[in-house]
């Protein structure tokens, strides 16, 4: 809740929030901008979104007099992001408070946006990506558990995952990282079919080859639409893995790992690329500032510690 100065009285952030009471904040200026190009210390910030949201208390879901209250200390809550997508209609620039928050890809936000489309603007609707993204997680472990090992294996993995206690936790909320765990357990799993296939045939190898290797690349672009390139990373470590394993296996995982990144591109370019266009430097910002230099220094925050 905030307080409202006209009444004297606290009330619901987002009561009444609409496309009209939107639209002054987010059309009279290009705030992201001036965010890019000279931040300093408050880089992080992402449009002042973070610092506000250090201020405020909870926030509303809206379905129509009814509201449900979020609790968002200390980062902006996701579901409120993807309610002021739908009220602006804008699917390219994630927003916090009318200001845009450039600290997490797309793609989750989308899922939490079409189920309030759906369900209405209301706590169920909030809470069933998150949980669909953890059924989905469950089956890939479940699926790379059992091409790895055995079947038994690959069902007391699966399992194991959905009870958990992070990724159980992480299932009841709408948080980017559950969403990641599917698209990079299938990545790997596919990866792990190309290490098995034979060259019996040389005209249905190359066929398997190249199907599970665009599979691989379909998967990783939706985890970098996700949650950056860290899908791509354990990849990567992953096909190191199998070649060190199988040395013979190393020049059919290579080409499978080149086709499956270039395919991960082309799935992910388009977002980023209208980002950059409506926000320049959010390239730079993203991948150089928030990936590498967030795992190589102690320069970038994340959730208010270093």
């Amino acid at each position: 809740e905030v307080h409202d100065a006209d009444t004297g009285r606290h009330g619901p952030l987002h009561r009444g929030l609409d496309r009209a009471a939107l639209a002054p904040v987010v059309g009279a200026q290009d705030p992201d901008r001036d965010e890019l190009r000279g931040r300093g210390d408050a880089r992080h910030d992402a449009g002042a979104g973070r610092a506000m949201a250090d201020q405020v208390h909870g926030i509303g879901i809206l379905d129509d007099d009814r509201l449900v209250s979020l609790k968002i200390h200390p980062k902006p809550p996701h579901a409120a992001i993807a309610q002021e997508m739908v009220l602006r209609g804008d699917y390219v620039t994630p927003t916090f408070l009318g200001q845009p928050f450039l600290d997490k890809p797309i793609l989750f936000f989308w899922a939490e946006a079409a189920s309030l489309r759906v369900f209405g603007h209301n706590e169920t609707a909030v809470r069933i990506p998150p949980l669909l993204f953890a059924l989905l997680g469950m089956v890939a472990v479940a699926l790379l558990g059992r091409s790895l090992f055995d079947e038994a294996t690959g069902l007391v993995a699966g399992i194991v995952y959905a009870t958990m206690l992070l990724p159980l936790g992480v299932s009841q909320v709408a948080v980017h990282d559950i969403g990641l765990v599917p698209f990079m357990c299938a990545a790997a799993y596919c990866l792990h079919r190309v290490f098995h296939t034979e060259p019996s045939v040389a005209s249905a190898f190359r066929r398997n080859i190249l199907l599970l290797s665009v599979a691989a690349g379909v998967c990783l672009g939706l985890s970098i639409l996700t949650k950056g390139l860290v899908g791509v990373v354990f990849a990567g470590i992953f096909a190191t893995c199998l070649a060190l394993n199988r040395p013979a296996a190393t020049v059919r995982l290579g080409i499978a790992l080149t086709i499956a990144v270039i395919v991960a591109g082309i799935v992910a370019a388009p977002w980023y690329f209208a980002m950059e266009a409506a926000h320049p430097g959010y390239l730079h910002y993203y991948f150089v500032e928030r990936h590498l230099q967030g795992y190589l220094t102690a320069t970038q925050r994340h959730a208010g510690r270093p």
